[in-house]
């Protein structure tokens, strides 16, 4: 089962170079060059936006005033920086203001970039959490606690430290406790004693949506949540949480929590090929662990 996400997302280079434009970074606005984008400075993009909001910034634990990212702009971002890249506007809802040929080929060469493979991102396997191993993290009832142990390990791996599956805000049953911003994303809270974040729980109006919400941001360097349901080698209906780390030959390559280990996204069991042989599943929506981009 190999995933090819038509059309209409896109992001920054995680240190690869861009075939046409990019972008070089102010605070709250971007320009057009005709260089390669600094692999430094993938975690740094911000679109324009007429609204403020302080982020959290995980590193030196301050605030700092970026531009907004409202529910929608998180859901429509790989359009924003495809059309960022590309050198062209861009409504906040995600509309793409394409005149003409030149725009048109700009806006593709920007959406095929970050559609295409990622390179898989560098890990320590320590950072790979098992809901199968020895250590509950203090939840009850670990083995159904996917999504708050894909999250930490997708919060480690980012962060190069150990953040674990009891930082993450759950209910009494491991569960997460997310917040609604509105029908579109929920908030997902962490805290470790030291450093407190969000992450953004995103429901697509598609499975193509969110493979190209997943591209966006592997193609930034980050880690990104993948939600999936099927069958249990039982029969039974069953979702399940993975961590994506890369994407190789147009296959997504996962941290899948049942046990800490790396696998494709097809080897996940309730997603990828059915006790049957027969491809089962579905991907129902995902998360991106950063405000900041």
């Amino acid at each position: 089962m190999r995933i090819n996400s038509e059309a209409s997302l896109l992001v920054l280079s995680n240190g690869k170079t861009l075939s046409k434009s990019s972008v070089t970074l102010n605070n709250n606005q971007s320009t057009v060059s005709s260089n390669t984008l600094s692999a430094s400075k993938r975690d740094k993009f911000v679109y324009s936006s007429s609204e403020s909001m302080s982020t959290y910034s995980v590193n030196t634990g301050a605030r700092s005033a970026r531009s907004a990212k409202t529910p929608i702009q998180k859901r429509k971002l790989p359009i924003l920086l495809a059309c960022k890249i590309a050198g062209i506007d861009c409504s906040d809802t995600g509309v793409p203001r394409i005149n003409g040929s030149a725009d048109a080929q700009a806006y593709n060469n920007a959406l095929a970039q970050i559609q295409g493979d990622h390179e898989k991102l560098e890990y320590n396997t320590s950072h790979c959490y098992s809901q199968t191993g020895g250590n509950s993290y203090g939840l009850p009832q670990p083995r159904r606690s996917c999504a708050a142990f894909a999250l930490a390990t997708a919060l480690s791996i980012k962060y190069n430290r150990q953040i674990t599956p009891e930082h993450i805000v759950t209910d009494g049953n491991g569960s997460w406790a997310n917040v609604r911003i509105d029908e579109n994303v929920d908030n997902i809270n962490w805290n470790d004693g030291n450093v407190s974040g969000t992450a953004y729980w995103i429901t697509s109006d598609s499975p193509a949506e969110t493979f190209r919400g997943i591209d966006a941001q592997l193609y930034l360097g980050n880690p990104v949540l993948i939600h999936a349901n099927g069958t249990d080698r039982n029969g039974q209906p069953s979702e399940h949480w993975a961590t994506v780390i890369g994407k190789e030959n147009g296959e997504y390559i996962i941290i899948d929590p049942w046990d800490g280990t790396e696998r494709t996204l097809d080897e996940m069991e309730i997603y990828g090929i059915g006790y049957s042989g027969d491809e089962m599943g579905e991907i129902l929506d995902y998360t991106i662990i950063s405000n900041l981009y």
